[in-house]
């Protein structure tokens, strides 16, 4: 596969938005409704998607809402899990720099498994050499 400027452009992306986004959720203060502030921040986050989607639309609007598919109606039903999830660990004592680490590391390995067991993902013997060598990194991180 040829990498594309894309191909590290999207990982520069994704860096710097979960840079932030664990930033912002460590430094929300204890109080409110941690529900209603993240619907307020999906609501926000809905207008800045819905005009990226105007704007980068190869066609008429009504017919490339129609051709989206519905697996993206389903990231609703993780979402706010993963939102409070993050909030309530760094709100009972994870820090910044322990919290994200364990909860990526271990949702990363429970990937690798899922890949292999759903999707026929292939792992090299070294690749869960890798995989056991970060799940040794948890504990010690947690401890």
């Amino acid at each position: 596969m040829h990498k594309t400027g894309l191909y590290y452009g999207s990982l520069a992306i994704v860096l710097a938005a979960n840079l932030g986004y664990h930033l912002v959720s460590r430094s929300i203060p204890v109080g409110g409704n941690q529900f209603l502030g993240i619907a307020g921040a999906y609501l926000l986050a809905s207008v800045l998607c819905f005009l990226a989607g105007v704007l980068t639309r190869k066609g008429p609007l009504l017919k490339e809402w129609k051709e989206t598919p519905l697996h993206y109606l389903l990231f609703g039903l993780f979402v706010p899990g993963l939102e409070a999830g993050f909030i309530l660990m760094y709100h009972n004592g994870w820090q910044v720099s322990q919290g994200a680490l364990v909860a990526d590391i271990l949702t990363s390995t429970l990937l690798a498994v899922v890949g292999v067991a759903l999707f026929h993902d292939r792992l090299a013997g070294i690749n869960w050499v890798g995989i056991l060598l970060c799940f040794a990194g948890v504990i010690m991180v947690a401890l």
